[in-house]
Order: C-alpha cells, then sequence, then structure tokens
C-alpha cells in the first residue's frame, strides 16, 4: 500500500503539468498512468500548444495580447463558457512556456499551422525534440521523489466517514490495491477509447466517427467522480477535426494520394447528393471538422475520369490543407502542390465541372481528436457536485473538464486544447498544494 499527498490519474500533459506543480511545492505525488508509456495525447497527439504574450511572441514582435485572445475565445463561445476560467487559461499561458522550457520541455515559435491562418498573431509554439522534452519532465518528477505507476489505472475515489478523500483504489498491473491521500486530480483524457460511452453521446452514426484520440481514455475519471456525487452532466463534446477517408478492415491504412485529394476543395456532397458547403472550408481543421459532423458525420468528394486523367501525370497548383503543418514541423518550405498521381485509377479511393465518367465518389468520415468536458469544475479546477458546491480535494483537469473553457465546438485558434491540458494542470496541482498544506 502507498500513501502520499496527492494522487494524480492520468500521464499527460494535464496530468504531468498537476503532478511536477505538486513535487517542485514540496508535496508528495503518485502520478497513475494507465498505459506502459506516459504522455497520452499531449505527447503523441500534439506538436505543440498556444500562449499568448509568451517572452518568444515578445521577441519576435507579435502584437497579441491576453485581453484579445480572452475576447477571440468567449465571442467564438457566444460567451457559453466559464468566463474566469478561459481569462485564467489565457493568462497563465505565457507563463506555461517558460515553465516548460525549465522543467526540460522547450518550445519554438513557429508559423500557425494551418493555411488560413496565415495572417492571424503567431499564437502556435511548437515542441523541440518533444519525446526527449517529456521524458526530462518525468526524470525531474522522480528526481523530486514523485511516483510514476505505469499499467495503473484509477478505479475508485475513497471518501471517510466525513465525507473527505481518503484514497485511491487502483488497478496496479493486474491487482487491485489502495493508494492513501489526501487530494485526488482526475486528468485521464476524456472518454473517446469507450465504444458504448462514444455512442451515447455522438449524434451522428457511430460507422461515421473516425478517431485520432487517445484509446485508453475510456471515462475512467468519469466514472468515479459520478460515484462520489460530482455533476458530471454537463456536455459532452467531440473535438472535431477535418475528415477523413479511413478503411473499415485496416485502421493503419494510408494512400498518399486519397489523403491529399481529401484535403483540397474539390466537390463534395452530402448523403442526398447535395452540396452543402463552400469546399475551401478544409483549410480550417475546426471548422472543416464541425461541417461534417453537422453533414451526418460523412460526405463524397467527386472526380470525373477527365480530372483522374489529369492527376495521373500532372500537378495542380493548389494547397494540401495539411501541407503547412507537416511543413512546418520538418521545417521544409511549401510547395504549393498537389499531384501528379501516377497509380491515382489504381488507388481508386477538383476541378468543375464533372463532365464525362466514370466518375469517382469517395468517402470522407468525421474525425475527431477526442472528448471533451462532462463535468463541472470552477475556475480553480475543484469539481462541483449536483449543488454546485465545491467538493473538497477533488479536481479535474484537462479533455475532462474541457467544457469550462470550449462550448459547443473547439474554437479555431490552433494548440489550445493542448495549452488547457498543461495549463489547467498547473491550476489545479497549484490550489493543491494549498489545500495539503491547510491540511
Amino acid at each position: 500500500m502507498y500513501k502520499t499527498d496527492v494522487v494524480v490519474v492520468g500521464a499527460g500533459a494535464a496530468g504531468i503539468g498537476a503532478a511536477l506543480t505538486l513535487v517542485d511545492a514540496g508535496q508528495k505525488v503518485i502520478l497513475l498512468e494507465k498505459g506502459n508509456k506516459f504522455g497520452g495525447a499531449g505527447m503523441f497527439g500534439a506538436q505543440g500548444l498556444f500562449a499568448v504574450e509568451s517572452r518568444l511572441q515578445k521577441e519576435a514582435g507579435v502584437s497579441y495580447s491576453v485581453k484579445d485572445a480572452y475576447h477571440d475565445l468567449v465571442d467564438y463561445a457566444h460567451y457559453r463558457v466559464d468566463l474566469k476560467t478561459v481569462k485564467k487559461i489565457v493568462e497563465y499561458s505565457a507563463s506555461t512556456i517558460d515553465w516548460l522550457q525549465k522543467h526540460g520541455l522547450k518550445t519554438e515559435l513557429v508559423n500557425n499551422t494551418q493555411e488560413v491562418h496565415q495572417k492571424n498573431p503567431q499564437t502556435y509554439h511548437q515542441y523541440i525534440d518533444k519525446f526527449t522534452g517529456f521524458s526530462h519532465l518525468i526524470e525531474h518528477l522522480e528526481k523530486e521523489h514523485g511516483i510514476l505507476l505505469t499499467e495503473t489505472s484509477g478505479e475508485k475515489i475513497l471518501l471517510d466517514t466525513d465525507g473527505q478523500v481518503s484514497g485511491v483504489q487502483v488497478l496496479h498491473q493486474g491487482k487491485t490495491e489502495e493508494i492513501l491521500c489526501k487530494a485526488v486530480i482526475i486528468a485521464d483524457g476524456g472518454f473517446i477509447g469507450d465504444q458504448q460511452l462514444v455512442k451515447e453521446y455522438l449524434e451522428i452514426n457511430y460507422e461515421n466517427l473516425y478517431s485520432m484520440g487517445e484509446r485508453k481514455a475510456t471515462g475512467d475519471g468519469l466514472k468515479m467522480l459520478e460515484n462520489i456525487g460530482a455533476d458530471t452532466k454537463q456536455p459532452h463534446l467531440f473535438e472535431n477535426h477535418a475528415a477523413s477517408v479511413i478503411s473499415k478492415d485496416n485502421l493503419k491504412w494510408h494512400n498518399n494520394s486519397i489523403f491529399s485529394l481529401t484535403n483540397i476543395p474539390l466537390l463534395w456532397i452530402n448523403s442526398r447528393g447535395q452540396r452543402f458547403v463552400n469546399e475551401d472550408i478544409c483549410y480550417d481543421f475546426a471548422l472543416w471538422g464541425n461541417v461534417t459532423y453537422k453533414a451526418g458525420g460523412f460526405y463524397y468528394y467527386l472526380l470525373d475520369e477527365e480530372l483522374v486523367s489529369f492527376l495521373t501525370k500532372n500537378s495542380l497548383d493548389w494547397t494540401d490543407s495539411f501541407e503547412r503543418t507537416f511543413k512546418t514541423l520538418a521545417h521544409e518550405p511549401m510547395t504549393y502542390k498537389i499531384g501528379p498521381f501516377n497509380n491515382l485509377k489504381a488507388d481508386q479511393f477538383m476541378k468543375f465541372p464533372l463532365k464525362k465518367g466514370p466518375f469517382y465518389a469517395i468517402k470522407a468520415c468525421s474525425t475527431t481528436l477526442g472528448t471533451l468536458g462532462g463535468v463541472q469544475v470552477d475556475d480553480n479546477f475543484n469539481v462541483l457536485d449536483k449543488n454546485g458546491e465545491v467538493m473538497q480535494s477533488v479536481f479535474a483537469v484537462g479533455n475532462t473538464a474541457a467544457t469550462n473553457m470550449f462550448a459547443d465546438s473547439y474554437p479555431t485558434i490552433e494548440g489550445l486544447s493542448c495549452a488547457f491540458a498543461w495549463n489547467s494542470g498547473r491550476i489545479a496541482g497549484k490550489t493543491a498544494v494549498n489545500l495539503v498544506h491547510k491540511n
């Protein structure tokens, strides 16, 4: 049996942010990771994070303030967010860039990674050597006597006879154990890995959803919180992100020509055979994802024989919507070219009009990076009960608490989800420090 001050459930960006904040303040921490590798979506999925008024932005002469970012976010959400939370996350963001570097994860300020955002203020701070950087974070945790337990999932928050947190029941390498503690921080990333929960909250046919999210995120934290009376009836959102052509038989299937053609504004039609959007929406991933979801979770893009024959031998002076993302990561220049695709007919899977058959229709499905929200928290990330009262010593951060920051959809400012994870973790960790000191 372990005994510690705080248990943090989930070793992604939010959980690591919380755990490091606690150990830096001299608290004993046990960080739980369900899988055999730390990092979660904050490492394996993200390439960087949002910040405003950072040292790097000031050095680059970027004119974009905390006030500007705050208003952009709350206006996008039509004020259907917790305003204090949004303000606090934005205010913390610059210090988090310096804090990450201090702990071993460096970032660089780069151009925004989506083509349509090039005239927007630079806010995207890209990781430098992220896997080594994340390793440095965990090394610091363990140097400060924090403990990382992998292959360990949280099962139940334990309460004493007065209703106060006394520990966490965990499944550690297949064995049920208890960890005694004074506080718990839930940071396990939502529930995109639980098929039944996804089906419950999904507004489209599950067969039309492609998940790029953390499959280990199966809603364990939400279930733990619900069992102690937390308000878990808050909105459960999906982080819609572009659209994908997928193989139901082979989830690792990838074809470069089909991938590229999905990422340009050809002719799209919905399930009723109708054009439903200006297809250059593909240059903003959040909006592209939202319109696909609203269209029922899929659409078809069309090519005719003339275009297929053209693309077999020629390139288009068009921009692949994902090219800048990959070129930025590799520090390479843009090509602004599509094709040629020598084997396009064999791939089988626009320029207007469609004149002569045979015609080709390729199905693109709704794509998600994960789930957002589900539990009510305040701006310090204290979990609230069904009466809106603070549940002492229980916190939720990252995607589990994200509807405090995001309303009906993920905003178009790049890197916000990852920034929310790091900053909410730090804020909850700081709040827990003060609570543990009092106890």
